[in-house]
């Protein structure tokens, strides 16, 4: 792949991403929240394991995989998408954004807080 198909691969991916925020507002403007969470993730988790299919990658989770991957897309991808929508039907979408691109930075405080005290 040359360079520059990779950065526009990149900046692609950026622009989807940023626009996810807003798509999501509008969303919850004509949707309820846990149902549009529901076909979110149903439709994303068909579109990983088509690719996944596509190149060979699917295999069956060891019986010590499994609990990490179920907590972590219950909380890093449930949870996640759950809450957003349902916090924007209360905030505007700039307000979700706001709060989103802070996260790492907050988390990093946070660390650093935790870290001094234990």
């Amino acid at each position: 792949m040359k360079k520059q198909q990779t950065y526009f691969i990149l900046f692609f991916v950026m622009v989807a991403w940023g626009f996810n925020v807003t798509a999501t507002k509008m969303l919850v403007e004509n949707f309820m929240p846990v149902t549009m969470t529901a076909l979110r993730i149903f439709v994303s988790g068909i579109t990983v394991f088509l690719i996944l299919f596509s190149i060979k990658k699917v295999r069956m989770l060891t019986k010590k995989e499994f609990p990490y991957v179920f907590f972590g897309g219950l909380f890093n991808v449930v949870a996640h998408q759950y809450f957003l929508s349902t916090g924007l039907t209360q905030t505007t979408a700039t307000n979700g954004g706001l709060i989103l691109g802070l996260g790492p930075l907050l988390t990093a405080i946070l660390a650093v807080i935790f870290w001094e005290m234990f």
